[in-house]
């Protein structure tokens, strides 16, 4: 399927690669049913196996594969301390998973890091870099999916139009979500501090569009 616009993260560095993220937007819709994506860390834990897939080569410097292939990968979490890494190599919107003789590779970089059980595929990291493929003490280095680095952001340039044709704007902190400068109150789901309005759900589009209420459920 083809794109027809690609968003870079603004704090990408091309020389560190950090914000290693970007986002595609479709020619036309797509029907395939989107992994979630982990907003809480849950995945993170050193050990975690969690799984890669891609069409990249199997070797530093192969050929790129013609079929899908997979691999479960461990977290390595800290990275610094359990690699050859050094801490300012490794940042923290970064993580590190697998082990010699298994790992992302050329080809690969763009793909998901996602946790593959119960309540279907949720996406946990990116494929960024790493030294060689599959290389002693390198393991994998990929994007974190954290609500501190990149979903806010995601949230925000994803964020659909209402029905009322008022483009959404991504609230990102209370104060924001009491005030009139955003509509799209998705940081306020859990309820308002220090607001009157308080867990209440929208009950029409035009409460949607207005900022009233702090539950987006009635604008599906």
């Amino acid at each position: 399927m083809a794109s027809k616009k690609v968003i870079m993260h603004p704090n990408y560095d091309s020389y560190t690669l950090e914000y290693d993220y970007a986002l595609l937007q479709l020619k036309e819709s797509s029907t395939i049913t989107p992994a979630s994506l982990v907003a809480d860390g849950t995945y993170d834990a050193d050990g975690t196996v969690l799984k890669t897939i891609g069409f990249g080569s199997t070797s530093s410097g192969g050929s790129i594969s013609s079929t899908l292939l997979g691999v479960d990968l461990g977290v390595v979490e800290p990275c610094a301390s359990q690699s050859s890494y050094s801490s300012s190599q490794i940042t923290n919107e970064m993580m590190c998973a697998g082990e010699a003789g298994k790992d992302a590779c050329q080809g690969d970089s763009g793909g998901p890091l996602f946790w593959d059980g119960a309540g279907g595929p949720k996406i946990a990291g990116v494929v960024s870099w790493g030294y060689g493929c599959a290389a002693a003490g390198y393991p994998g280095v990929f994007s974190r999916l954290s609500p501190d680095y990149v979903l806010d952001w995601i949230a925000e340039k994803t964020a659909p139009s209402s029905s009322c044709g008022v483009t959404r704007v991504a609230c990102t902190s209370n104060d924001e979500c009491c005030s009139e400068k955003c509509n799209w109150k998705g940081k306020c789901k859990k309820g308002f501090e220090g607001c009157v309005v308080k867990n209440q759900d929208c009950t029409s589009n035009d409460e949607c569009c207005s900022g009233k209420c702090s539950s987006t459920k009635g604008c599906r």
